[in-house]
């Protein structure tokens, strides 16, 4: 186990002086084996009240539990959305109220049948309510669907050699009736098994080593059984999640994690790694960098938190990331102020601040406790329109819990009908009281009705009971789901939606067919209209599409026009029968159209200087290849390879003083170090404010 005793020492002092700045805090439970057995209590006792108040949507407690320490690292998927007819949650669950080993510590499952509109196990003492998903001593899991909708938990358990994960799958939707797939003997000695099962039904982890706790693994359970694990970075601490995609066609799952310090402390980075083949291949671990929090160009940088990554593929197959950030100056982290950001690759910029939590520093009154911040552990899901919803815990600074004197929390939301390029105002969903809401995990999808849903756990006396920890007393805590209506997050009007592309910094090429994507509620509406500006949304005179069916949310542009313009917009309105427009959204940024000359007229392209593009040649080609230009001496050129999306995978330049042939190889991989698909791509190049560009096909 990783010695957490100097960590133990620090978070002592930063408790004893609480009203400072504290900094970050990590530990993990003591997972020492304990026999599976029968609860420890402490004696019949009036169950108490949760106490909880809520300022929006209504509650309903699905379970309970004494376990009052779900995760050191980011939350995980706790509560998902089927399709097939319930709401599934699991939650880790323990009656033990004496001594510290929990011998009957599980994974707690429920289900939401839509059928009947009801919790399908549910006692009149909560803590009793759901069903226990293995048959022996579990843990540190989560939870995901197959492609039927049926339920798929991970844990971990230990073996006759170890700790192992361990994976149950139920024998329909909603039974309750679980086959196990152990991992054991291959996977021995890996804990914290989080798990995404990908469009093909396999079965991904991301887990931990388990002897040092700082190594991180992936395996998968194909059809040939459990693969050997292989080995992905070293994030010296249970920092992993993961998450696959649920598009149909897709087989992406990704597996994201920070890097701790082993020693002190120093501004964390955020790694990503993604498959596009349901684990066949892997890409390259990818950075994603730094959003741009706090104070830019300053002393105070953002650093990530192990609190900090929850990676989601969204309706249309996009990576997204949710984090938090905490300051970090002069060699410190400081857990307040923290910021709430969202990531997406696709998006321009890729980085959009949700929430900033800070206090002013002598307002302090207590300690977030161990592995937290003032505002971390989001998670992000999507509702039916197509918009996003973020959850996190945040603290009170003001709302201290005298028994433990560690900060209460409360559970806040935002939501974003753009893709995630602007946020509405967060909102806190409860409000203070003498209980702490913890660890909330959101549905993947909205709640029937166009809710967000939101699981999470309402701890009697802040701070935790479990374990080494012991920042306060045991007590029997319920677990609940809070539905909150959309609309109550975000202001919409009669309808509401989004043009989702091309959203802005897109390249297509005239001649080329681009797939127009939008979305609007209710579908009301008398016909659909898309139309082009090229004035950077000024006018829109030129329409793509005059007549839209309501339902309709793609539309292929064949062709795009052969114009060279870098100010174009694409604008979706909803009209009535009178031709009324009744709902309007445009791109969110610029995108270019370049006009593509082929054969002998490129050498014909309006350059400042005689340019001659040589190669790839033969086309198509293979994924290595030289692309060769011509130049002289004076001129710099950019060459840049575009998808028939519109989104740069690669670029190249040239500086001038480099007159003749020149080879540029293009390895076949993207701006990110990941492999490209085959299939049709356009190579630009461009100098002075003119060029030109080709299409070229990479073959298998």
């Amino acid at each position: 186990m990783r010695d957490v005793s100097l960590l133990l020492a620090i978070c002592c002092c930063l408790a004893a002086a609480s009203v400072t700045w504290s900094v970050p805090q990590t530990a993990l439970p003591n997972e020492r084996p304990e026999p599976f057995g029968p609860a420890r209590v402490g004696g019949a006792r009036p169950r108490e009240g949760a106490r909880l108040n809520i300022s929006v949507g209504s509650v309903d407690t699905i379970g309970g539990t004494t376990y009052d320490w779900f995760t050191s690292g980011p939350i995980s998927r706790l509560l998902v959305d089927s399709r097939h007819g319930g709401i599934h949650a699991v939650w880790m669950h323990s009656y033990s109220t004496i001594d510290t080993g929990f011998p009957d510590r599980n994974m707690r499952y429920q289900f939401y049948d839509s059928n009947t509109h009801a919790w399908s196990w549910i006692d009149q003492d909560y803590m009793h309510s759901g069903i226990n998903v293995f048959d022996r001593r579990t843990g540190y899991g989560n939870i995901d669907i197959d492609t039927g909708g049926v339920v798929v938990v991970s844990a971990h358990h230990w073996t006759d050699t170890g700790i192992a994960p361990i994976v149950a799958r139920d024998y329909a939707v909603g039974s309750g009736i679980f086959v196990f797939s152990p991992g054991e003997p291959e996977l021995d000695e890996y804990e914290w098994p989080y798990l995404a099962v990908s469009r093909n039904n396999y079965y991904h982890l991301a887990m931990i080593e388990g002897v040092d706790q700082y190594h991180l693994y992936r395996s998968r359970l194909a059809a040939g059984g459990w693969e050997p694990p292989d080995s992905i970075a070293a994030p010296l601490f249970p920092t992993q999640n993961i998450a696959a995609s649920k598009v149909p066609g897709s087989n992406k799952v990704c597996i994201t994690w920070v890097v701790t310090p082993s020693v002190g402390y120093r501004q964390d980075s955020g790694y990503y790694c993604e498959t596009h083949d349901a684990g066949e291949t892997w890409e390259s671990p990818v950075s994603i960098g730094f959003p741009p929090a706090f104070h830019p160009e300053s002393d105070t940088l953002p650093s990530f938190y192990v609190t900090s990554l929850f990676p989601f593929y969204d309706v249309d197959d996009r990576l997204n990331i949710v984090a938090d950030v905490q300051p970090y100056v002069h060699d410190t982290s400081y857990v307040c102020p923290s910021e709430i950001w969202h990531f997406c690759p696709e998006n321009s910029p890729e980085w959009n601040r949700i929430q900033r939590a800070s206090c002013a520093p002598g307002n302090l009154q207590g300690s977030v406790g161990m592995s937290a911040a003032y505002a971390c552990r989001p998670s992000i899901g999507q509702d039916d329109i197509g918009d996003f919803l973020v959850t996190w815990e945040q603290f009170d600074s003001a709302n201290v819990e005298s028994t433990s004197m560690r900060l209460r929390a409360d559970i806040w939301a935002a939501g974003s009908s753009d893709g995630g390029v602007t946020w509405s105002n967060p909102r806190k969903l409860t409000t203070p009281s003498t209980v702490s809401c913890r660890y909330p995990s959101i549905c993947d999808r909205a709640w029937p009705g166009d809710s967000l849903a939101v699981l999470y756990l309402v701890d009697l006396c802040a701070g935790t009971g479990v374990d080494v920890f012991e920042e306060g007393p045991l007590t029997e805590n319920p677990v609940v789901v809070q539905k909150v209506p959309v609309e109550s997050i975000m202001q919409r009007g009669r309808f509401c939606g989004w043009l989702r592309s091309p959203n802005g910094g897109e390249a297509l090429c005239g001649g080329d067919t681009f797939a127009v994507k939008w979305r609007v509620a209710p579908v009301t509406f008398d016909h659909g209209v898309l139309s082009l500006s090229t004035d950077g949304g000024s006018t829109f005179p030129t329409v793509i599409k005059a007549s839209l069916a309501p339902a309709d949310t793609v539309a292929l542009w064949s062709p795009v026009p052969a114009v060279n313009c870098t100010l174009c917009r694409v604008r979706f309105e909803a009209k009535d029968s009178l031709g009324a427009t009744v709902f309007s959204d445009m791109s969110n940024g610029n995108f270019r159209i370049d006009s593509v000359l082929s054969g002998a007229s490129e050498e014909r392209a309006k350059l400042p200087r005689r340019v001659r593009l040589l190669g790839p040649a033969p086309n198509p080609f293979a994924r290595t290849t030289t692309v060769r230009l011509e130049l002289p001496g004076d001129l710099s050129v950019e060459v840049a390879v575009y998808n028939t999306a519109g989104q740069k995978v690669r670029s190249f330049a040239s500086g001038a003083g480099h007159a003749g042939v020149q080879s540029l190889v293009w390895d076949g991989t993207d701006e990110r170090r990941r492999r490209v698909q085959a299939g049709v791509y356009y190579l630009r190049l461009s100098a002075g404010g003119a060029g030109f560009a080709r299409k070229l096909v990479i073959a298998e």
